[in-house]
């Protein structure tokens, strides 16, 4: 089935059970083991042959340490000393340091916040959130104007990989609660690529797609979520991917997603076209839609521009509104 797109002028855009098991055997088992393995192949003729056979058969319980009888022992006095439980091994648990006023988690772990930043290939920054007393919570982070919202784990922690836009890279994460950690990344080749982002509020169909070379729809060359690649294109091959970062799931979260290619290992010469789609939903029709475009730049900075997109009206529902040339095209030449 042929998608419908309409093309739209820039102009137009304002833009997780322990079991216990046992053995038991009866009497007869024990005192036949015990018993000089003799079978009993007969009933006892007399009662002195019964009480000779029970003897033999509480001897060998006495034997065995076993008690004739069960004991009940009251849950209100200690164990026996032979059931007394065998100390624990240290886990290390006790140089746990809390200081007095410190707030624990769920999980007994301290309150404190931190944000960790370190590079990773493909000029990526690997970031590291780890806030125990804020598990399941939204999280705003910024990169600059990059802006993107995720939520903690059960557990409290977030670890995601980020495209940087500058060799300085710096992050900033606000909490709930308000609270705001930063971290920071040296990223030296970072200045090798060619990143442009596209960013919003809430659920709104948009997209970002680049056109590598003059590729066309569904084509190898072309970049979008639907096939975006990684890192490891850039890495291997010299050419772009796509890093979506954010939930919409969060009230009022922010979404952003950035086309990354490696100018400095290109191994093609030629232009890369960028666009924004924007899809028709139930949820957009009749509406108008906000979002930035973000491109950094060689000073450092990121040059942001401010979308505004009136949605045609529900009639249109499953039709894709193509933006174009609101971002130049990138200017790649093979190295």
């Amino acid at each position: 089935m042929q998608t419908s797109r309409r093309a739209v002028m820039a102009g137009s855009v304002f833009l997780v059970a322990l079991a216990t098991g046992y053995v038991m055997q009866n009497g007869d088992a024990v005192a036949y083991r015990f018993a000089g393995g003799q079978e009993l192949s007969e009933a006892p003729q007399s009662m002195q042959e019964l009480q000779a056979l029970q003897l033999t058969a509480a001897r060998a319980r006495t034997d065995l340490g076993i008690p004739e009888e069960p004991r009940l022992v009251s849950l209100a006095t200690p164990a026996p000393e032979a059931f007394a439980r065998a100390p624990l091994p240290d886990a290390g648990l006790s140089e746990l340091q809390v200081e007095p006023g410190m707030g624990l988690s769920a999980f007994g772990m301290p309150c404190d916040v931190t944000l960790t930043a370190s590079p990773a290939p493909a000029a990526m920054v690997r970031l590291s959130l780890r806030a125990a007393c804020n598990a399941g919570e939204p999280v705003t982070l910024r990169h600059g104007a990059l802006t993107f919202t995720e939520i903690t784990g059960t557990d409290g922690h977030l670890d995601l990989d980020v495209p940087a836009l500058s060799a300085r890279a710096e992050f900033e994460a606000r909490l709930l609660d308000g609270t705001i950690v930063e971290a920071r990344a040296e990223v030296p080749d970072a200045g090798g690529y060619e990143r442009v982002a596209l960013q919003w509020q809430g659920s709104t169909g948009l997209g970002l797609h680049a056109f590598e070379f003059g590729a066309g729809y569904g084509e190898p060359g072309h970049v979008h979520l639907g096939a975006a690649h990684g890192p490891d294109r850039a890495r291997v091959r010299g050419a772009g991917y796509l890093t979506q970062l954010g939930n919409d799931a969060a009230p009022g979260g922010w979404v952003s997603e950035v086309y990354s290619f490696p100018a400095a290992d290109a191994r093609s010469s030629g232009a890369v076209q960028i666009t924004v789609e924007a899809e028709v939903t139930r949820a957009t029709c009749g509406r108008e839609l906000a979002a930035q475009t973000l491109q950094p730049t060689a000073a450092g900075t990121q040059d942001v521009v401010e979308l505004s997109l009136a949605v045609p009206a529900c009639d249109a529902v499953g039709e894709f509104l193509v933006l174009d040339n609101l971002v130049p095209d990138v200017q790649v030449a093979a190295n």
